[in-house]
């Protein structure tokens, strides 16, 4: 289901898949990231294909879940429901409030446009180690940080306190 956000500023139009892209799983816990995506498009100007877009949006728009973690606090591993990779989870930490939303934008090679592939509340982190975007700095990011257990969705199979990487 694509669902039109807004236009950046350059004019190109950005859509997103509201049921299959990796933004709908995080619009679906917080609907208001269309309204904050829409807001800080029309100051974005898109240039290329796979772009990852931090945009201080000038005032606190929420909480960043991924903070620094230490030995000293509870983590432990997991799949969320409907994923394949191992995430870093930490028990027992607050979030940081944050103005920063992160905005991965992909060009639709059909109509020139642009899909929002993802957004969320926070800065850019590299990809989970194991993830097929994987970068060489995703194991050394996501082993000093993690992302704040707040009840989300897991597979209760999937949970150690092992590093799975």
């Amino acid at each position: 289901m694509m669902h039109f956000i807004g236009h950046t500023r350059n004019g190109a139009a950005v859509r997103v898949d509201l049921v299959h892209s990796n933004a709908a799983k995080n619009i679906s816990r917080q609907p208001r990231l269309l309204t904050l995506a829409s807001e800080a498009l029309r100051e974005i100007t898109a240039k290329k294909s796979g772009q990852i877009i931090e945009h201080n949006m000038g005032r606190t728009i929420g909480y960043d879940f991924v903070v620094d973690a230490t030995s000293a606090l509870t983590i432990f591993y997991a799949k969320p429901i409907k994923d394949t990779v191992y995430t870093r989870f930490i028990k027992h930490a607050k979030p940081s409030s944050s103005s920063c939303l992160t905005i991965h934008l992909t060009r639709d090679g059909k109509s020139n446009d642009y899909l929002l592939n993802d957004v969320w509340i926070g800065q850019s982190t590299p990809p989970r180690p194991g993830d097929t975007d994987e970068t060489n700095a995703s194991k050394d990011y996501w082993a000093n940080h993690a992302l704040v257990f707040d009840n989300q969705p897991i597979q209760s199979q999937s949970i150690t306190k092992d590093c799975p990487y």
